[in-house]
């Protein structure tokens, strides 16, 4: 084999090799939009992610206060309970059952 052959050989073999680049890059530029065009979807479920992490986080918070105020209402509400059967009991004449 001669050096022309050679040469020609090699120049085959590099223009291969430029036409398996060209379409390497370009699946590359390809997968680079890809990725470009995901960014900001990502980005946008991310913060709505924290947004919602945030929003349980205060109705969690608001639920255990509903919860504690509502153990003081009912505890308030026995007291007045109790309240009132004092008051009817001395308002009642006294029972005959010691008699």
């Amino acid at each position: 084999m001669g050096f022309l052959e050679k040469a020609a050989e090699l120049a085959t073999r590099l223009l291969t090799i430029d036409v398996e680049l060209k379409n390497v890059r370009n699946e590359m530029a390809a997968n680079q939009n890809q990725i470009n065009a995901f960014d900001p979807k990502f980005d946008r479920l991310t913060q709505q992610l924290n947004e919602l992490q945030s929003r349980v986080a205060r109705l969690e918070a608001q639920r255990d206060a509903d919860r504690a105020q509502m153990a003081t209402e009912i505890e308030r509400f026995k007291i007045e309970v109790e309240r009132a059967e004092l008051h009817l009991q001395r308002q009642l004449p006294p029972s005959r059952e010691n008699e």
